[in-house]
């Protein structure tokens, strides 16, 4: 039962908290307190920690990163991807490490 709720957690709860979360990147944490308190519910469900027990100690246990984290992770990961040529084309072109992008100058204290 407990494997099935967890299952049941991944596929609707974090699905949903994956979704769009790279226009996330960078954006203030006030933003995140709705759907980190979306998690840490989902976690305590799964968990079966109660209301006011830590959640802190349950996301570990389950192997879940806070979801200011998560978005992070995500998004390192795509670029990391585009980088090395197995990520999307639409996006692997437009990620282009900063020392070999053309036309840019060196900073006038390197001469």
């Amino acid at each position: 039962m407990k494997y099935a709720v967890r299952a049941l957690v991944q596929a609707f709860v974090h699905c949903r908290l994956d979704y769009c979360n790279s226009l996330l990147t960078g954006a203030a944490d006030v933003y995140f307190k709705h759907l980190q308190s979306v998690q840490n519910a989902a976690a305590r469900l799964v968990s079966g920690a109660r209301r006011h027990d830590h959640i802190s100690p349950v996301l570990t246990k389950l192997h879940w990163l806070p979801v200011h984290k998560r978005v992070m992770f995500k998004t390192v990961v795509l670029v990391w991807k585009c980088l090395n040529g197995i990520g999307p084309s639409y996006l692997s072109e437009l990620c282009v490490p900063v020392a070999s992008a053309s036309g840019r100058q060196q900073p006038r204290w390197a001469y």
